[in-house]
């Protein structure tokens, strides 16, 4: 990208905590097996983030008390900061702010952890479109966004999204085009809300190579899953 800024990446997660995590994966899991689910993504995202081309990889922890219990956790990451109180949205706006206020010239692209298995391709892509000072998404099958990035604080692209909703994509598309924020749109791609989501997204890696998606691979197979056959566990 030659002189253009790298960019920075933060990871929006809850800390693993059963009955906290991954609900809609209850009734079908209990809170524990749908807690287990979202460590195991959680680790496969954190892990895949630490191996990126990236100026900053940091977390942002819900709740803000596991921040340090994070830290220990994940010692590769730069930093753990907290998401403090409010909707998705103005924690993001927080988090960013922060953000840019310490590091003004350079990107952030920000994550959730129910896409792990988001292709190479997509990071590239999403670098490629923030350094050429463009906002980038990555759309989900259910109507929101796997990844969202900015050039610089856009607080218009976080305010009146209706959160959790299967228009939050819609929503933020209509809000750059409001707001004349070029947006790229990158290939939608599945995340992972329900207990046939977590079997497709076990199926999808059935070819990964050795690392945190065979690792992520593993976990689902051995966590003795409703539908999901232990004995298909790689040797």
């Amino acid at each position: 990208m030659g002189s253009k800024p790298a960019s920075s990446i933060v990871v929006f997660a809850k800390w693993p905590r059963p009955g906290h995590v991954k609900t809609r994966l209850t009734p079908a899991l209990t809170p524990v097996q749908a807690c287990h689910v979202h460590e195991l993504m959680l680790n496969a995202v954190l892990d895949i983030v630490c191996a990126l081309p990236a100026k900053r990889r940091f977390l942002a922890v819900s709740p803000d008390s596991a921040r340090q219990q994070a830290a220990e956790r994940w010692p590769a990451l730069d930093a753990v900061v907290p998401q403090g109180p409010g909707d998705l949205g103005r924690r993001i706006l927080r988090v960013s702010d922060e953000h840019f206020q310490r590091h003004a010239a350079e990107p952030l692209l920000i994550l959730g952890t129910d896409a792990p298995d988001l292709p190479r391709r997509a990071y590239r892509e999403a670098a490629d479109a923030l350094a050429d000072r463009s906002a980038v998404i990555c759309p989900s099958q259910d109507g929101g966004y796997c990844l969202i990035g900015v050039p610089e604080p856009l607080a218009a692209l976080f305010g009146g999204i209706d959160w959790g909703s299967s228009r939050v994509a819609e929503q933020t598309r209509a809000a750059a085009r409001a707001s004349g924020v070029p947006l790229v749109e990158l290939e939608p791609w599945d995340d992972v809300d329900t207990l046939d989501d977590v079997k497709r997204l076990v199926r999808r890696l059935a070819g990964a190579p050795e690392g945190p998606l065979r690792r992520l691979r593993r976990g689902l197979l051995s966590a003795k899953l409703p539908g999901i056959r232990s004995e298909q566990v790689d040797e």
